[in-house]
């Protein structure tokens, strides 16, 4: 535990803690192999790795889901904004709409940005909690003098490297001293898992067309003695593709959870 701060002591749990955790494979075939060879599954927890939270699969899964993001990424941007078929720019490109052909998807941008969010806590963790090695000295005989060279330890990482470039970063040399933080690693793992999901949902969502509207977005993002401090972020209405008209919701580019769902019509032609 060398490689945790002062006062961090291993875990002491036996069985794997991730809920719903269990020995039983997930696929029939491997279950009745198992069965006919005398090895049945108990249907408990796996065994955890020790000194840590989680079992050995649980440990490869956080990593996986590192590498996922790192992959998934570059999907989401494309799918934030999307190039509509050729009647469809057809038809609103005489509609007097101002950006009206455009297919914006919000699910993808509030997605990458949980992403980023998610990211940048496991950065603060490693910067904060993973204490460096001591600097490597090493010694050069040159022409009957010794030269000393003093190389300091970092983490690879800052608050300001870029979300790909840090999961990277983390996947290979953090993560499972993330993941095998005593009483932290289930939380991290169920993180891993939830964004992924939100991933993968906003990959599938139907992209909407939006419209520009006259407004800014007024939702406050800060208070203080100055007095209150709103987002501002450009207003889109959203319409879905070939159905009513009306907007289904008015939404923030800045940041697609200041929403208004379910606009009233006065509001709608206020800001048209």
């Amino acid at each position: 535990m060398n490689d945790y701060p002062a006062g961090v002591a291993p875990s002491i749990t036996l069985v794997c803690k991730l809920p719903g955790c269990t020995d039983a494979p997930k696929l029939l075939g491997a279950y009745a192999r198992r069965v006919i060879a005398g090895k049945a599954p108990t249907m408990k927890p796996r065994p955890a790795v020790p000194g840590t939270d989680l079992c050995a699969g649980h440990h490869r899964e956080f990593t996986q889901h590192l590498q996922e993001m790192v992959t998934i990424i570059p999907q989401l941007h494309m799918s934030v904004l999307r190039t509509p078929k050729k009647e469809l720019r057809e038809r609103v490109q005489t509609s007097g709409v101002s950006d009206g052909g455009a297919l914006w998807n919000p699910a993808a941008t509030v997605a990458l940005n949980n992403i980023t969010e998610w990211t940048g806590l496991l950065v603060t963790r490693v910067l904060d909690k993973r204490p460096l090695p001591p600097p490597a000295i090493s010694t050069t005989n040159r022409a009957r003098t010794i030269e000393t060279t003093t190389t300091e330890a970092t983490h690879g990482l800052t608050h300001h490297t870029d979300t790909r470039l840090a999961l990277a970063a983390l996947r290979l040399h953090h993560a499972r001293w993330l993941s095998s933080y005593p009483g932290v690693g289930v939380t991290l793992l169920e993180g891993a898992r939830a964004v992924m999901v939100q991933a993968y949902r906003a990959l599938d969502a139907q992209p909407m067309r939006r419209i520009t509207l006259r407004a800014t977005c007024g939702f406050i993002i800060e208070s203080n003695e100055y007095g209150e401090i709103a987002c501002e972020g450009t207003l889109y209405g959203l319409v879905a593709v070939d159905e009513d008209p009306r907007p289904t919701s008015i939404v923030c580019a800045a940041n697609p959870e200041h929403r208004i769902d379910k606009p009233s019509d006065k509001l709608w032609l206020d800001i048209l």
